[in-house]
């Protein structure tokens, strides 16, 4: 091959490759967030994600190397929030993820987000299937949570002086460190006193346990 061939070998193989990453990083997986109170009493932040990633080798698991989780709830549940716990493994899968927390609130609302202290991981991501990533639960129940919506909430002024609210994710496994997987909210709005209504009245739910007499 002369040296001009070799030339034009090499450029169109570039060129072919950076097709191929172009390709690839329009189809990068996305990540979507959840909040949702259960009949354990327990509020669980979950995550899903749009395709499947498996990983084989602990040395390249779904790391996730940094995150925030923002929920928007009535000023004061902040304070009431306890037993705020992991349900992810560390990096070393030795024992559970450890969250912090902050909030700020404007004239309406309570900002709460969530962080992950150290590299929470994955071994292996099920498409469309949740994965919870840690819960908490209230001391009293102040109303319903629900997650913050980055471009919805952004477009408010008074939301944009709170903090900076955006909800993320990165994962080095789905794309570059600094790439943001994060891409929106499912669900609806997780509360821990619902109201069920019938066609006279509405009423919050209660439950009762049953006591088997067998």
């Amino acid at each position: 091959m002369s040296m001009r061939n070799r030339f034009k070998y090499i450029v169109l193989t570039l060129l072919l490759l950076l097709g191929v990453s172009s390709i690839k990083a329009q189809t990068t997986p996305q990540i979507f967030y959840k909040i949702e109170y259960k009949s354990d009493g327990w509020f669980y932040a979950s995550m899903k994600s749009s395709a499947n990633l498996t990983n084989s080798s602990t040395t390249t698991l779904n790391k996730i190397t940094e995150m925030q989780f923002t929920i928007v709830a009535p000023i004061g549940t902040f304070a009431n929030i306890k037993n705020l716990t992991g349900t992810l493994p560390l990096q070393d899968g030795v024992g559970s993820s450890v969250w912090g927390k902050q909030s700020k609130t404007n004239a309406t609302n309570e900002y709460i987000y969530f962080y992950a202290l150290g590299i929470p991981t994955v071994q292996s991501i099920t498409a469309n299937v949740d994965v919870p990533m840690f819960k908490f639960q209230l001391t009293t129940c102040t109303g319903s949570l629900r997650l913050y919506r980055n471009v919805a909430d952004a477009s408010g002024a008074a939301d944009v002086q709170v903090l900076n609210s955006a909800n993320s994710m990165f994962m080095p496994s789905i794309g570059l460190a600094m790439v943001n997987a994060y891409k929106g909210n499912y669900g609806t709005e997780a509360n821990c006193n619902p109201i069920v209504c019938n066609p006279v009245i509405c009423q919050p739910l209660t439950i009762v346990k049953r006591i088997s007499t067998k």
